[in-house]
């Protein structure tokens, strides 16, 4: 069986123990959401959110990260170099997956509602965001993870 924070769900209410046996509850009060643009970083201007619920993206490691985007936020097509094992928890995710992404064709999206649940593999062309609503979506994965977002002539570009 998963550990709950792996599960897509609601984050549990007022549990604040580090027991013991390892299980790690996480609750609203604990973590602190940040608006990722806030420190002139990659999101900077985007206006999405994140919690990092285990591990670090950025560090060796499993890790559990909810981002939240907000209605009309649509990202530019790129690809991870490490697989991602994503859930929607909460309104529509778009998503547009394979070569066909990096044309960035918002019309070649399609709809992920909540308790949908896409794989990035590795290396694996995308683009994703919102449309009409807001969306949260739970990310799991092994770090460190690097981000290379992809020209429309088909070059690349880290970020």
């Amino acid at each position: 069986m998963l550990p709950l924070d792996q599960m897509g769900l609601p984050r549990p209410r007022n549990v604040h123990v580090d027991g013991p046996s390892g299980i790690r509850p996480v609750c609203e009060s604990r973590p602190v959401w940040v608006r990722r643009g806030a420190a002139g970083g990659p999101a900077a201007g985007r206006g999405d959110d994140a919690i990092r619920i285990s591990g670090d993206p950025t560090k060796p490691g499993m890790y559990v990260v909810r981002n939240t985007f907000p209605a009309g936020r649509i990202g530019t097509p790129h690809f991870h170099d490490q697989d991602r094992y994503i859930t929607v928890l909460k309104g529509t995710w778009w998503v547009s997956l394979g070569p066909e992404s990096d044309s960035g064709d918002p019309n070649k999206m399609i709809p992920m509602k909540a308790g949908s649940y896409v794989f990035h593999p590795a290396n694996g062309h995308h683009f994703d965001g919102t449309k009409s609503e807001e969306a949260m979506v739970q990310i799991i994965g092994m770090g460190p993870v690097t981000t290379t977002r992809v020209k429309p002539a088909g070059g690349t570009a880290q970020r």
